[in-house]
């Protein structure tokens, strides 16, 4: 097995270091695909749906889990690039994360009261917005150790290797998740899953300790050398991040309606719990073919050209989900979404990754999560009060215009990046000639 391994590493590259990185980041990234499904998906979801709680006031739980984030990214965007010692705070943010899934365990093991509507709303209202701040920490830092311990020629194959791998290790954790469902339902089929989460959490934790950062990928530090409020106006004024800033807006808001697509399922078509199982396994499944795709589009075609295609069938999974009228297309439905999703996903950060200067790549990816989070957070607030008053179709409808619409914007921005960047090359070479 470690041959087969060293073997397989050889293939993407040639560097004993990048190689290390590669495991440790792989494991990690495999451990944490696992785990998210579980206590922040659809599982959840069906959960609350459970509980009795409505998409109202799920959507409030989100917005108030949204306002924390913010306000950690806010104070801590121009912070990141500072950090020194970036893999060992990012594994600290991992660890942080369990407390969620954790808190989850408490409410099913413990006592029927733990689990009324109040109660329950209470709870996840406040381990929601203590857990953000670890996941806020979590995605800024991730970019600076992200970008500095993986070359960029090797990334698209290091996700499509990832992802067939993850894949095939969620189907199966979704399955199981799926039986403990069906034999011990609420609450302590959940609490299996919320238990597998939060150790899985600690353990990814754990792994990332073991990365290093190339040293020709370090950069110059230069971000620590410039005072915090002037690296924020500095990647503010960034000609990527103006061109882009639309496209992530748009991102954002379209994503509102899939927060709610287990609870619409359950709602339209009488789905039992055990379908938060499944529909778990179609995330995994999604991830599986989401990143073989990746490996062979991104690579071959550069993020900025695929994401438009990605996003329009994107639309039809989300279109889907309230138009089909069995349990089984929904699931299609509900894979075709999360595909492309999870491409949408990867082919996002890997455009900023590319054009991005490595020296401000934390205090960028955070401004750029902190616009995401916030948009999400508000269009799932707005969409979960919606869903109580008018037709699911015209909510996911108009989500589903979004996603389009900021598919063509990333394409765009990146397209007039690229020819500003070729004509300011050429005009350098033309001078430099003539002199």
């Amino acid at each position: 097995m470690g041959h087969m391994i060293s073997r397989l590493l050889s293939r993407i590259t040639k560097d004993p270091m990048e190689q290390k990185n590669i495991k440790h980041l792989g494991l990690n990234m495999l451990i944490q695909n696992a785990d998210t499904p579980l206590y922040n998906g659809t599982e959840l979801q069906a959960f609350q749906a459970r509980v009795g709680l409505g998409t109202g006031q799920m959507g409030s739980m989100a917005a108030a889990g949204t306002i924390s984030t913010v306000i950690t990214m806010f104070l801590c965007t121009s912070l990141v690039d500072r950090t020194r010692n970036r893999v060992n705070a990012t594994a600290w943010a991992v660890a942080g994360m369990s407390l969620f899934p954790l808190s989850m365990v408490v409410m099913c093991l413990g006592p029927a009261s733990f689990r009324t509507p109040r109660v329950v709303y209470a709870l996840m209202i406040a381990f929601g917005v203590i857990t953000s701040v670890f996941v806020s920490l979590n995605s800024m830092l991730w970019a600076t150790v992200f970008s500095r311990s993986i070359r960029f020629e090797v990334r698209g194959r290091f996700m499509g290797l990832i992802g067939v791998v993850g894949g095939i290790i969620g189907i199966l954790i979704g399955l199981v998740s799926a039986a403990a469902l069906k034999k011990w339902g609420f609450p302590h089929g959940f609490m299996i899953a919320f238990a597998i989460a939060s150790t899985l959490i600690i353990t990814s934790s754990f792994v990332l300790r073991g990365i290093r950062e190339l040293p020709d990928l370090k950069g110059t530090d230069v971000a620590s050398q410039v005072p915090p409020l002037e690296n924020l106006k500095k990647v503010v004024k960034m000609r990527q991040f103006k061109l882009l800033l639309p496209a992530n807006v748009l991102r954002g808001l379209g994503d509102g309606a899939g927060v709610f697509a287990m609870a619409v399922g359950m709602k339209r078509l009488g789905l039992s719990s055990e379908y938060a199982g499944y529909t778990t396994s179609m995330v995994y499944l999604a991830g599986l073919i989401a990143t073989l795709l990746i490996g062979f589009t991104v690579d071959r075609f550069g993020a900025g050209k695929v994401i438009p295609r990605v996003n329009s069938l994107l639309a039809i999974g989300l279109m889907g989900m309230v138009l089909v009228s069995n349990p089984i297309l929904y699931l299609v439905s509900f894979l075709l979404w999360q595909t492309m999703l999870t491409m949408e996903g990867i082919c996002v950060p890997l455009i900023h990754y590319e054009i991005v200067p490595v020296e401000v790549i934390g205090a960028f990816s955070g401004i750029r999560l902190l616009t995401l989070t916030a948009m999400i957070g508000l269009s799932g607030l707005v969409m979960g009060y919606l869903l109580e008053s008018i037709p699911a179709l015209v909510v996911f409808g108009f989500c589903a215009l979004l996603k389009i619409m900021a598919g063509l914007l990333y394409a765009y921005g990146v397209k007039i990046f690229n020819r500003e960047q070729q004509s300011a090359a050429a005009l350098i070479e033309d001078t430099t000639v003539g002199v």
